[in-house]
């Protein structure tokens, strides 16, 4: 019997561990209102995956102490000794959990959450304090349990809850809505001058990329790299393409452009959803078991303007393919395929918004190129992302010569993929392994992507005129993924997946083009990629932007005559 009184008590500690995952959530998205409808069936959900988890770990944990001890507990149904244990165990965790989110979800959160993050992280902690204390004293002078020591025990865990929630507050709704584009130009817009190409790359790596051209590969990276301007760039978490993405089209960190995550998550309540889910925590479970739903975002989601709907505003064309979150399309000056356009697929057009992208005639000339022989070109059958990658080639070099936009972007998932699936094979010494144990054939299968890669910067450079620019951006890198997440894949029957970016390694730009100086330029960010290029296309960049023109990476002939213009914003 005294081992079912032990699986109560740990069962009031899963419990009390699931209270603090839902608290946690509840910090990180202070969209959901803090009411029992909403706040209820989010704890019900979590508590299914968490409590019974947490109750047999800390279930095995009496077990291995009754094992090892001299003396065997005779505890009740609600022991004070085990559950001031029980209760330090899991409040410890818990303000463990936040501070780790609240150093993590740094660029994440805008400045009242994590100062309200970090309040209920310090209060968390001074009671995992005081349970340590009430703990010490009971083992140390009263062997069972008392009716002050059970008061003191109660008040400090219904504190380390009550705490959290306060310093929380009861929420900060944000509507979402899309803006509609401002077709009057600024003063001075469109300015004259050359074409701005962007090649966007998912999950490639600068030091793979240096390596190989060390020894002797990627011709066109080793042109850029002797020839152009480097950095790194650092980027964000969650590091998904989704956030990542938008912040460099928009400028912005997450908490300005409204995307945070993948994807947001429904688990009940109409009209509320999850935006951010708590790291470290094995969160992502939640989705694999179907306790919460995602739904991807939509444009009309984001709160801030991408570039092109910024240069449309003052009358320069802009040229998109395969940007995430860019669907529906909402009219541009050129053309917009988004990241939802399928070879083959019929687009349905209706009041100049579409799935597939904008114009229609844009969107039907995609759709002919895709299936035709063009993409057949690359040999892609058994390759999927990189037929992916070939066409969006295709299609972004036939649109460019109808369309002539000034700012042509096409972005790249091939290397992210190939990945996540191969890093090992490529990079055998990063996991302890030497060039002679990785498989030729599979190591074969990223170097592609990467020469895929480098024979699209070849032919951008063989067109570019004196005063075009090439712009090469990852948005995140590459490495090694954890331990815990490759278990946490086996277990939930999942491919093993040797490359991640879930630590958020840096990504990187490189630059090329007569306004571009040469060498290594300091650290940068994801989001100066937008700033930068609408002072390199003349035109003001937005104050209330967090990234910065990076002036630093011009010849001093050009920023001499081109002095940076601000304005407040283009979100009027």
């Amino acid at each position: 019997m005294r081992y079912v009184r032990m699986l109560t008590n740990a069962l009031l500690g899963g419990l009390l561990g699931a209270a603090f995952v839902t608290i946690l959530v509840l910090q990180l998205n202070r969209q959901i209102p803090l009411a029992w409808s909403t706040a209820g069936p989010l704890y019900g959900r979590l508590a299914l995956f968490y409590a019974p988890h947490l109750t047999i770990l800390l279930y095995a944990m009496l077990i291995a102490r009754e094992a090892l001890a001299r003396r065997p507990l005779s505890p009740g149904w609600l022991s004070i000794r085990i559950l001031s244990w029980v209760g330090l165990l899991v409040v410890a965790a818990a303000a463990a959990l936040m501070w780790a989110n609240f150093v993590g979800y740094e660029l994440a959160l805008d400045d009242d959450s994590r100062r309200r993050l970090g309040a209920a992280a310090g209060a968390t902690t001074l009671c995992a304090v005081l349970l340590l204390v009430i703990a010490i004293v009971h083992y140390s002078f009263g062997r069972r349990g008392s009716r002050v020591g059970a008061t003191l025990l109660t008040l400090t865990l219904l504190a380390s809850i009550g705490f959290p929630l306060t310093a929380r507050g009861w929420g900060d709704p944000r509507p979402l809505a899309a803006r509609a584009i401002d077709l009057s130009p600024l003063a001075g817009a469109g300015v004259e001058g050359g074409h701005v190409t962007i090649l966007a790359v998912d999950g490639a790596s600068l030091d793979y990329i240096a390596q190989r051209v060390a020894e002797g590969r990627l011709p066109a990276f080793g042109r850029l790299l002797e020839g152009g301007v480097s950095l790194y760039l650092e980027t964000v978490r969650p590091t998904q393409p989704a956030p990542v993405w938008t912040a460099v089209a928009a400028g912005k960190y997450p908490p300005q452009t409204g995307v945070r995550a993948a994807a947001r998550y429904d688990y009940g309540p109409p009209d509320v959803a999850i935006e951010l889910l708590p790291d470290y925590c094995f969160s992502q479970a939640l989705i694999h078991f179907g306790m919460l739903r995602p739904a991807p975002y939509h444009s009309g989601a984001v709160r801030a303007r991408p570039l092109w709907t910024i240069l449309s505003s003052q009358r320069v064309s802009a040229g998109v393919v395969g940007w995430p979150v860019s669907a529906p399309a909402v009219p541009v000056r050129g053309f917009l395929i988004t990241d939802e356009f399928e070879p083959g697929a019929a687009a349905t057009v209706a009041g100049g918004s579409t799935a597939s992208g904008a114009p229609a005639d844009a969107v039907l000339r995609a759709i002919a190129v895709a299936g035709g022989p063009l993409a057949v070109r690359a040999g892609t059958v058994e390759d999927p992302p990189l037929a992916r990658d070939a066409w969006r080639r295709e299609i972004a070099v036939q649109l460019r010569d109808e369309y002539r936009p000034r700012l042509l972007a096409v972005r790249y998932e091939g290397i992210d993929r190939a990945g996540h699936l191969y890093l090992q094979h490529g990079r055998p010494r990063a996991f302890g392994g030497s060039s002679q144990d990785a498989e030729a054939r599979l190591a074969a299968i990223l170097d592609r992507h990467y020469a895929f890669l480098d024979a699209e910067i070849a032919q951008a450079l063989d067109t570019m005129g004196p005063d075009d620019v090439l712009l090469v951006v990852s948005g995140f890198g590459m490495e090694p993924a954890g331990l815990g997440t490759r278990l946490l894949a086996r277990v939930l029957g999942q491919p093993d997946v040797p490359g991640s970016h879930e630590d958020a390694p840096d990504g990187f730009l490189l630059a090329y083009g007569g306004p571009m100086r040469s060498g290594r330029a300091r650290l940068g960010s994801i989001v100066d990629v937008a700033p930068t290029v609408l002072y390199l296309l003349g035109l003001p960049v937005a104050r209330d932007m967090d990234g910065i023109a990076r002036t630093d990476l011009f010849k001093p002939g050009f920023t001499g005559t081109r002095p940076i213009a601000f304005i407040p914003t283009y979100e009027r």
